[in-house]
């Protein structure tokens, strides 16, 4: 197998984000991983090439919006991060917007992805434990994650991972912020 190397999603890394996501046709109906970068009236007004272009003007300003998981020279995988400030969504909730910043920098991970064409090779638990060691390497801090939990299917893996995949990964059960949106976290240490 080919080994796995990992780079920020930055301006200079866009070309091979919009290789794999137009190899998928935008990925999810087309949302170019901009669902939690709008507010949801902004997500809504918006078409496929729109999404992309918010999606391009956020990492803009950001300068990165996540970690590519690359084979070779071809991107395979993307997983959204950064700090809190990223997530105009999450800004929004009712259940985190009156929330006092904790003393420690807040991260949050958002959206996992993987090639369809690369798909079980138990290839996302990497792609995090890269993502969590660039946390460290960026100072560390609080990192939350929002995975789904339905009643029907508790353990069943979506966009934005399970319960317990995060849970194997040692982050503890929060709360919830919405009626099926459970709130995970854990706290990364700096790297030295």
């Amino acid at each position: 197998m080919e080994e796995l190397s990992f780079t920020l999603l930055t301006p200079q890394t866009w070309p091979l984000f919009e290789v794999l996501f137009e190899k998928h046709h935008g990925v999810r109906g087309g949302c170019w991983c901009s669902y939690y970068l709008l507010s949801s009236t902004g997500f809504d007004k918006t078409d496929r090439e729109g999404h992309k272009a918010a999606h391009y003007d956020v990492l803009s300003r950001f300068e990165q919006t996540g970690l590519l998981m690359l084979k070779g020279n071809e991107a395979i995988g993307y997983a959204q991060f950064g700090s809190w400030e990223l997530f105009d969504r999450y800004r929004r909730n009712k259940v985190l917007r009156d929330e006092p910043l904790p003393e420690l920098p807040l991260w949050r991970i958002s959206c996992l992805f993987v090639d369809k064409h690369q798909r079980h090779q138990h290839l996302v638990r990497p792609m995090v434990n890269a993502v969590l060691e660039e946390i460290a390497r960026q100072g560390g801090g609080i990192v939350e994650t929002f995975p789904f939990e339905f009643d029907e299917n508790p353990d069943k893996f979506q966009f934005n991972g399970s319960v317990p995949f995060y849970r194997s990964l040692g982050f503890e059960k929060i709360d919830h912020i919405g009626l099926h949106e459970v709130r995970m976290r854990k706290i990364i240490g700096i790297s030295r």
